[in-house]
C-alpha cells in the first residue's frame, strides 16, 4: 500500500505533496484516507500525473469526505477531462471553501466545467487556476454573466498566467 498505516484519525491537516504517488498509490491512499472524518485540509501537489482513475478516486474523496475543506492540486498534469470529473465532484460537495488547480495542464476546454462548477457550488470561496492554459475563451467562461450573477461566495479567483491574450 502506499501509507504503511492510516493516518490517525485525528489528523486534520494532511499533504502528501511531492510524492511520486502514481496511479496505484492514489488508489490505495483514496481508500484508506476516506474514512477520516476529521480531514479539513488535504494536498496531493506534485505527484505523478493524474490518470482518470486517480482522479476519479480524488472526486470520491470531494464528495464522500464531509470536513474537507481545503484541497490542493497543483502540478498533477491534470487535463480537461479530469477536471470536468472533478467540477462534478465539487458540485456536489457543500464544505469545500478552497481548491487550488494551479500548474496543471487546463484549458479553454476546462472553462465551461469550471464556471458550471461556480455556478452551482455555493460554499467554494478560493480557486486557485494559475499557471494553466485557458486562454481568453476559458477565462470568459469562468467568468460568465450567469456566474458572476449567480455566485455569491467566491472571494478569490486567481488566474494569472493562462495564456490570456488580447
Amino acid at each position: 500500500e502506499f501509507l504503511a498505516q492510516r493516518p490517525s484519525p485525528a489528523v486534520a491537516n494532511l499533504s502528501i505533496a511531492g510524492s511520486e504517488m502514481d496511479e496505484e498509490g492514489a488508489l490505495a491512499f483514496c481508500h484508506d484516507v476516506v474514512e477520516n472524518t476529521n480531514l479539513r485540509r488535504l494536498v496531493l501537489d506534485s505527484n505523478a500525473p493524474f490518470t482518470a482513475v486517480s482522479t476519479h478516486a480524488v472526486a470520491g474523496l470531494v464528495i464522500n469526505m464531509p470536513a474537507l475543506t481545503e484541497l490542493s492540486l497543483s502540478d498533477l498534469r491534470l487535463d480537461d477531462a479530469n477536471t470536468h470529473v472533478l467540477a462534478e465532484a465539487v458540485m456536489h460537495n457543500s464544505t469545500l471553501t478552497s481548491l487550488g488547480l494551479e500548474l496543471n495542464k487546463l484549458t479553454a476546454e476546462a472553462g465551461p466545467h469550471l464556471g458550471e462548477l461556480l455556478t452551482v457550488n455555493t460554499t467554494l470561496q478560493s480557486l486557485n487556476l494559475s499557471l494553466n492554459r485557458l486562454r481568453a475563451e476559458g477565462v470568459m467562461a469562468v467568468l460568465s454573466q450567469e456566474v458572476v450573477a449567480r455566485n455569491t461566495s467566491l472571494t478569490s479567483l486567481n488566474i494569472s498566467r493562462n495564456w490570456v491574450q488580447g
